[in-house]
């Protein structure tokens, strides 16, 4: 009975290290494989295709200062008292 248990042992350890060199072996690439990335062509965006104009010109470099401050002034804060009045509401209906 004791050598029963001993066999399932071994047997049971030489199966863990043999799956894990398996593993190993699946794991690693190929000698010769290309190291590309994937066509960014192909890719389908998740971003709205408004922003995605935006996102193309942050990736492609224009990020200059000029495009900053053209960004900056875009942005308006005219009604901020109206901005807060409506989180008021908001937090008064929780």
């Amino acid at each position: 009975m004791n050598k029963n248990i001993i066999l399932i042992g071994i047997v049971i350890v030489v199966a863990a290290i043999a799956g894990g060199w398996l593993y190993r072996q699946s794991a690693t690439i190929p000698e010769g494989a290309p190291m590309t990335p994937p066509d960014t062509e192909k890719i389908i965006s998740p971003v709205a295709p408004a922003e995605e104009a935006e996102l193309k010109n942050i990736l492609e470099g224009e990020d200059t200062t000029a495009a900053i401050e053209e960004d900056l002034e875009g942005i308006t804060v005219d009604d901020l008292e109206g901005e807060f009045n409506e989180i008021d509401q908001d937090l008064e209906g929780l």
